[in-house]
């Protein structure tokens, strides 16, 4: 073929369509999806029924002491610090407890029976109003894992207000 022939417009060669091939792309595709199911963890929620609040012009609800005194409460105290102290009825005088496997077990020894054979069932939560919501979260935890019937939660500041 001459120039004359490529200046007026023939070809030297055929013009062959382009295919792209989806297949590979299309099983990687795949592969990482069956990796990620997988690999994939699942964390089953667990719940603590919370009571809604009483009404406020009820007469019959009781102050933190009477509770923080009654037979069947177990108290967790958390500091601003996020130090957890357990007191209960049948313990001396209020435990400090370092960490949250501690707490489980500090409780767990809380709801043994005292001479009389009862068990506290209630658990009060008094968090400082500078204590960390996990800690809070995880003293409510800690009372579910026991058996505690039923949990308050109360926040207090450095000069006793709640």
């Amino acid at each position: 073929m001459s120039l004359r022939d490529v200046l007026r417009g023939k070809k030297l060669y055929k013009a062959q369509e382009a295919e792209l091939d989806m297949t590979p792309m299309v099983d990687v595709t795949f592969q990482l999806l069956i990796f990620f199911m997988l690999t994939a963890s699942f964390v089953r929620q667990r719940s603590l029924p919370v009571p809604k609040p009483k009404d406020e012009n009820a007469a019959a609800t009781k102050t933190v002491v009477e509770m923080q005194e009654s037979d069947d409460t177990v108290t967790v105290r958390i500091d601003e610090h996020g130090t957890y102290y357990v007191s209960a009825p049948n313990m001396d005088d209020e435990v400090e407890v370092p960490s949250r496997n501690e707490l489980f077990a500090k409780l767990r020894q809380a709801r043994m029976p005292d001479a009389a054979g009862h068990i506290p069932n209630r658990l009060l939560v008094l968090a400082h109003g500078d204590a960390e919501h996990g800690r809070v979260v995880s003293a409510i935890d800690a009372g579910n894992e026991s058996g505690m019937e039923s949990v308050q939660v109360v926040t207090k500041d450095d000069e006793g207000k709640k």
